[in-house]
């Protein structure tokens, strides 16, 4: 073989990026967190994820309640009426891929 050298720098950043990233994300982050005022007034009517929350009539005044609530038909209809997103599932992946794009440089 001829002497061709392959340059996997951008391999081995890349791989210590999401070593890092992996580490820091270990626990669980906050709807909060990922539902910002940035993310919510990009992509939804609203300014806020308390606000969006307010506007929505359901009940979360609870953990369980809002659980419920989150993986509800009604939910999911009202995040496709006043969102870019056609449901929450696709909201909430959208907010994780900008999350980890913004806080680890990817």
């Amino acid at each position: 073989m001829s002497g061709i050298e392959f340059d996997d720098s951008g391999f081995r950043k890349l791989e210590k990026k999401m070593k890092k990233a992996k580490e820091n994300v270990e626990g669980e982050i906050k709807l909060e967190t990922l539902m910002n005022d940035s993310f919510m007034k990009n992509n939804t009517n609203y300014n806020s994820f308390e606000e969006m929350i307010e506007a929505s009539s359901l009940d979360f005044s609870s953990e369980e309640k809002s659980v419920d609530n989150l993986e509800s038909n009604e939910w999911d209809v009202f995040v496709e009426e006043n969102t870019t997103f056609d449901s929450w599932e696709e909201m909430n992946k959208a907010a994780g891929i900008e999350y980890v794009k913004n806080n680890f440089n990817l």
